[in-house]
């Protein structure tokens, strides 16, 4: 087994074979020493058409096959991977999973002739008070009204319980007497000594004739919004 041209100088090169990554060919003749991935056994070669060059020019050593093949099972095996994590992060189905239910859903709040309804992020303990024609308070010391009024939702977050939080405060319909209402946001606890922002929307028969904004820092009151029913 002879180069025909004997200028090849000795060293590691394609298995001619295609059996092995490389063949080890001494200057003369290729050798029984292959290797692969860096591991030398042994396999004699019974047949070997041309020398390293003519193999190379060729194309066709099993070293560049092996590594082509090697990358394409490895990219497949990335592609499974990917797309595994992707059915596990969206829950398993393809109308989001579980039993229909969203985790981002808050509890379900009274409506009706007036519904207040308090929204924050933070863990402050905010307050919704709203007053009555009468002059009835609710809030969470007085959680009803002889008038039919109701704090159907109060939330009391811990310092360390980041929101969304909720309050609401509803008459049903054909339920909420006539005349002049109050409504106010008080910060009951602070958690940080920082001022914390809420939102305070009013509805009246579906309607909405309050949304505000307040920013209150503890122990402090919004301004008191009056609306008419």
């Amino acid at each position: 087994m002879t180069d025909q041209g004997g200028t090849t100088p000795a060293g590691w090169n394609p298995d001619p074979a295609g059996r092995h990554q490389y063949r080890y060919w001494d200057g003369a003749t290729w050798t029984d020493q292959v290797s692969d991935v860096g591991q030398v056994t042994t396999d004699p070669l019974t047949a070997a058409p041309s020398g390293p060059m003519a193999v190379q020019a060729a194309g066709t050593g099993g070293s560049s096959t092996g590594v082509r093949t090697a990358l394409l099972v490895g990219l497949g095996l990335v592609v499974v991977a990917a797309l595994a994590l992707v059915f596990l992060f969206s829950g398993g189905d393809d109308d989001g999973g579980g039993d229909g239910a969203s985790t981002t859903e808050g509890p379900e709040l009274g409506t009706g002739d007036v519904q207040a309804t308090l929204r924050w992020d933070t863990g402050d303990d905010m307050d919704l008070h709203v007053i009555d024609p009468a002059g009835d308070e609710i809030y969470f010391a007085s959680t009803s009204s002889p008038s039919g009024g109701e704090l159907d939702v109060d939330d009391i977050p811990s310092c360390i319980e980041e929101g969304p939080h909720v309050e609401n405060v509803f008459w049903p319909t054909d339920g909420a007497p006539s005349g002049d209402y109050e409504v106010f946001v008080q910060n009951y606890t602070d958690c940080d000594d920082s001022p914390t922002t809420a939102t305070l929307e009013v509805r009246v028969r579906g309607d909405v004739v309050i949304d505000e904004e307040v920013t209150l820092g503890e122990d402090e009151d919004s301004e008191h919004f009056s609306f008419d029913v």
